[in-house]
């Protein structure tokens, strides 16, 4: 097994060992116009507690039928 290979693999458990980078139970609901994504998503995750932030991401685009579930999930 080359450096590369060793160095990446004890860097990913290392990463994955820290508790701050742990994902918290629940979801983050987003929701978002196509039209102005940037600005919208901006100002959704500004609103957002930055415990919230480490949930899972859950994306609404208004005015859109949607076929995962009401939200995609990132």
């Amino acid at each position: 097994v080359s450096q590369y290979k060793r160095d990446f693999r004890r860097k990913l458990i290392y990463f994955r060992s820290q508790p701050a980078l742990r994902p918290i139970p629940g979801q983050c609901h987003i929701k978002v116009r196509r039209k102005f994504i940037f600005e919208d998503a901006y100002s959704e995750i500004m609103r957002q507690q930055p415990q919230d932030l480490k949930k899972r991401l859950m994306i609404k685009f208004e005015d859109e039928d949607e076929l995962d579930y009401n939200y995609l999930s990132k």
